[in-house]
Order: structure tokens, then C-alpha cells, then sequence
């Protein structure tokens, strides 16, 4: 924004609720596409344990986000595709996680 903001993707809790509800993805205030609420998982970031909820995308079906269930934000993604040419099959799975952030990271008590 015009403070040099910039927020990544946030999920806040009034859409997570139950296994399988659909999530609005909005943009400028216009739903632009849904992704679905799968589960719920721990993952570990920066050295924590993470509670988080698991979406995936409904409009490709191939990307899986983790969002942390205290603060909304997106802490990994992974992302699977598939393609075929000349008779070759691969796969490539690429997976990111966020390596830094100013938002406090909580994590779970073991």
C-alpha cells in the first residue's frame, strides 16, 4: 500500500469453521474464485510448531495452502503439477515456506 506495506495472503476465521465449507477468494471487495477447507494440521515454521488450517484450491486442484489458525497468515504452500510430452510423464512438486515475517509466530505447546 502507499505505507510500503505489503500483506500477504490472510485468512481470517469468519470463513473456517467446518471441514469442506468453501472460502470467497475476493479481490477490490469481488469474489473471484472459492478454495476448500480441508483439515487441520500442524507444520513446523521458523523453528515452531504451527496449528494450522489446510485449503485447497478448487479451481486447479493442485495447490495445497497452510494457514496459521491465530494470526490468518499463509505460512506454506505446495503445489503439485503433472505434464506429458513426446510419451515422458513428470511431476514436479514445488513446495514454499515462509522463511521471515513481522507477525508474531505462536506455535503450540508440545
Amino acid at each position: 500500500d502507499e505505507d510500503g506495506i505489503y500483506m500477504s495472503s490472510v485468512m481470517k476465521n469468519p470463513y473456517l469453521e467446518y471441514i469442506n465449507d468453501d472460502i470467497p477468494v475476493v479481490d477490490n471487495g469481488e469474489t473471484i474464485g472459492y478454495k476448500k477447507l480441508t483439515g487441520s494440521e500442524v507444520i513446523e515454521v521458523m523453528g515452531k510448531k504451527i496449528d494450522c488450517w489446510v485449503v485447497s484450491d478448487n479451481e486447479t486442484g493442485n495447490a495445497t495452502f497452510y494457514y496459521d489458525k491465530t494470526t490468518g497468515l499463509l505460512l506454506k504452500m505446495v503445489s503439485t503439477s503433472t505434464d506429458s510430452s513426446y510419451g515422458v510423464t513428470t511431476t514436479e512438486k514445488i513446495e514454499m515456506i515462509i522463511n521471515s515475517t513481522n507477525v508474531p509466530l505462536i506455535g503450540v505447546k508440545t
